[in-house]
């Protein structure tokens, strides 16, 4: 195919701390769909620096690509690495 998913995402997330671990979970629109994501993350503190890594998975109900094109339920899973600052 020669398509894409196209758009703007609206996430509400829900952050839950477990000791070094995070887990997020959170519903919103993506392009023209209704998802979910679940997120998570191990996280190191070097200083005043938060070093999380983790895996997130996204679930779409029902994906519609750039040609008007349905492409039923649709899911992925990416990798995450993220860097915070703590004041």
């Amino acid at each position: 195919r020669e398509a894409e998913l196209k758009g703007v995402s609206a996430i509400i997330l829900a952050a839950i701390p477990a000791g070094p671990g995070k887990i997020k979970i959170g519903t919103g629109v993506f392009g023209q769909s209704v998802g979910f994501v679940f997120e998570a993350t191990y996280g190191l503190a070097l200083g005043s620096l938060d070093l999380r890594f983790g895996l997130r998975s996204t679930e779409l109900m029902s994906a519609i690509d750039d040609k008007d094109r349905s492409l039923g339920h649709l899911g992925w899973m990416d990798s995450v690495m993220a860097l915070g600052i703590n004041f």
